[in-house]
């Protein structure tokens, strides 16, 4: 691929990524981290398995951690393989950043003036076989309309954005990339730029990770270089120039955003050639290590030394024709001492990024670790505090006896029965005695008013007995709809009753958690329905007595006399015989008595018969009615008496469930607490790794 710049877009997270490894590098061999002495002690594969196996037993592989537990492991294995360091260099404004890298990758590629050479934007930089400028922007089509709206682009920075992906010149790239990186009003919509550049220095996998200046008075340019240092970066470069090797503002920056990668920093004094004597510099690089050890707590700071700008001044002159040290005269010896003095730096530097490659890549896995230990500790910590509510709630939990709870139920819905059927038949007999008391003036009316013998003998033959029959019919009525409402209300009550059954074992059995009660109380709903068949077969008790009235013989309805048959008087035979008496003697007395003789016979001789049968029917039908009602109130109370037997089994179940899953429970969590004891121990060793990794 020829040298280009290409424009891509951010994607939808805005956030510093690290770049495509390039597999055209010279040099592809990993560093794997059992070349560490810390390899055994963090034995990854080990701690990788038995949190598996701790996860399998305790049935969290299918969640949520067993999909953290996956991301971790693939994380920890693309770790464990990652060639790569990323060394983000830090410093403060005009702390010479931007020279010392041109220096390691000997080649002109950053700005350095010090008024126009600010870094704004990230800028990462990673071996490739061509010359590569990608610059990451924000949002698309913005950094198109800034190109044409910022005053002073280069002339050869248009060129190269109208034709994109075209070849360009090395020096075309290089003042694109100043623009990108430079010109604010560009490099606040840019994520960042990767740049890809065949030199040695960076062949063995070093990617430097440039960012603005850590005390800039933009203030973005501060937060730029936090999210690198979080983003980005394995480890540091912290740049600090020799005049300036006490500065507060720089150690406060990395106390608050550098905090987890401090250790992993190599402090270079940078400019060290300002100072003359040697023994001025020994003595700023003592204070410097002195300072690093009371600020930061590191006991063995790795501190370098160097004077980039005269590597930097033996490259040549920058793209826009500047020397590095146009305005400072060297001896040819004392630019070959400096750049001497810089090259066993960089031997030096090197060793120290070899170790911190590796070291990185420790720390970072015992990270990820340590996440999954603090992840798996919580869940178990949270099924443990399950485990011991459910055992409480089964140490506090009294299964009620069944028996006596359902004689207390049994009690309770006959006693609302009978109340409520008490009050409903209250004043039955009455209304029955009402109910006579009419028919017998409806009978008397009838033979009264008559106005003559052909009347008066069809009200005896006809009107008297539709009468009688009509009243019966009534009474008939009055009981059945009476019996009708009793069943109703004994049918409630064990309603009532089976739906309090019903959620006192649904309660039981949620505490208990492990017996399906449901096709038991569907089953019993079922008896239900047969309970009900056996109400209506002591409702039919009282149609049964009703028949036995309806087809009774004289003596039950009129006190005696021979039994007779009348057209139209079946229901009550023996007063039907005497009033088809009475019709007869009416026909074969047309010319004898006169009306009111005939009417007084009728009266005597019908009026007291019936009378003294509707008091005996009165008196059988609220006999029969008191009967059915306490045959309703005792079936309702033998019915639910029943459910203690049918229940009784599963309450004992219950019961003996109950203790086996309390020791389960007991168990369960015993062995929760020994895992956890684990995970501490395991956490514990990590601690000591990572303490041994700062150390280093």
């Amino acid at each position: 691929m020829p040298n280009s710049l290409r424009l891509k877009p951010a994607g939808k997270a805005l956030e510093l990524k690290r770049p495509h490894f390039l597999n055209n590098s010279s040099s592809e061999k990993s560093t794997p981290v059992e070349l560490h002495p810390l390899a055994s002690d963090l034995d990854i594969e080990r701690r990788l398995e038995w949190i598996t196996v701790l996860s399998e037993k305790h049935g969290l592989t299918s969640g949520d951690f067993g999909k953290i537990a996956a991301e971790s492991a693939t994380k920890i294995l693309e770790r464990q393989r990652e060639s790569r360091l990323f060394v983000g260099v830090i410093g403060e404004f005009s702390s010479g950043k931007s020279s010392l890298i041109n220096a390691l990758i000997r080649k002109q590629l950053l700005k350095t003036d010090v008024l126009q050479g600010t870094t704004a934007a990230v800028t990462v930089l990673q071996h490739g076989e061509h010359f590569l400028v990608d610059i990451i922007r924000k949002q698309r089509g913005v950094l198109k309309e800034l190109w044409h709206g910022v005053q002073g682009l280069t002339k050869s920075f248009a060129t190269i954005f109208s034709s994109d992906n075209k070849p360009t010149t090395e020096d075309q790239l290089i003042d694109a990339l100043h623009e990108a990186t430079t010109n604010e009003e560009l490099a606040k919509d840019i994520m960042q730029v990767n740049v890809t550049i065949p030199t040695y220095s960076l062949r063995e996998g070093l990617v430097i990770v440039d960012t603005p200046g850590a005390n800039a008075q933009n203030p973005r340019h501060g937060e730029i270089t936090a999210s690198a240092i979080k983003d980005l970066c394995d480890a540091a470069l912290v740049v600090i120039p020799a005049e300036m090797a006490g500065s507060l503002s720089l150690i406060n920056y990395l106390k608050e955003n550098a905090g987890d990668l401090i250790h992993r920093c190599v402090f270079l004094v940078n400019k060290i050639d300002h100072l003359r004597r040697r023994k001025d510099q020994e003595r700023i690089l003592e204070f410097v290590r002195n300072k690093i050890r009371e600020e930061f707590g590191i006991q063995n700071p790795r501190i370098l030394a160097a004077a980039p700008q005269f590597v930097v001044a033996s490259l040549g002159p920058t793209s826009d024709g500047r020397s590095s040290n146009d305005d400072e005269v060297f001896s040819d010896l004392e630019i070959e001492h400096w750049v001497g003095e810089f090259e066993a730096m960089e031997s030096k530097l090197r060793e120290c990024l070899v170790d911190k490659r590796l070291q990185a890549q420790v720390d970072d896995i015992s990270l990820l670790l340590e996440g999954l230990y603090k992840t798996l500790g919580s869940n178990l910590e949270v099924m443990a505090k399950d485990y011991e509510d459910q055992h409480n709630a089964l140490q506090q939990l009294v299964i009620p006896d069944i028996d006596g709870f359902i004689a207390g139920k049994a009690n309770k819905h006959a006693e609302n029965a009978s109340s409520l059927i008490g009050r409903h038949i209250r004043g039955f007999d009455g209304k029955l005695i009402d109910r006579g008391t009419s028919v017998v003036g409806a009978v008397r009316y009838a033979i009264v008013n008559a106005k003559n013998k052909k009347e008066l003998r069809q009200a005896v033959e006809s009107t008297v007995p539709r009468i009688i029959r009509g009243g019966e019919r009534r009474f008939v009525s009055m009981v059945r709809n009476l019996s009708k409402d009793v069943m109703k209300i004994s049918q409630r009550e064990f309603k009532d009753f089976h739906a309090e059954f019903q959620e006192h074992f649904r309660s039981l059995a949620s505490l208990g958690g492990r017996i399906n009660l449901d096709k038991g109380i569907q089953e019993r709903s079922v008896a239900n329905s047969n309970a009900s068949k056996q109400m209506q077969t002591i409702t039919s008790q009282l149609s049964t007595g009703l028949q036995s009235i309806q087809n009774a013989d004289t003596t039950k309805l009129v006190g005696g006399g021979a039994a007779g048959a009348v057209a139209g008087t079946l229901i009550l035979p023996g007063l039907g015989t005497i009033i088809g008496g009475l019709a007869g003697s009416l026909l074969s007395t047309l010319f004898g008595p006169s009306l009111d003789e005939l009417k007084s016979a009728c009266l005597n001789d019908i009026v007291p018969p019936l009378a003294t049968s509707l008091d005996s029917l009165i008196d059988n039908a609220v006999d029969d009615v008191n009967d059915f009602c306490s045959e309703a109130i005792q079936s309702l109370g033998d019915l639910i008496v029943e459910y203690g037997p049918t229940y009784s089994g599963l309450v004992q179940t219950m019961r003996e469930r109950d203790e086996s899953e309390k020791i389960r429970l007991a168990a369960v969590k015993e062995q929760i607490i020994a895992d956890q004891l684990m995970i501490q121990k395991q956490t514990a060793s990590l601690d000591v790794v990572r303490e041994k990794i700062r150390q280093i």
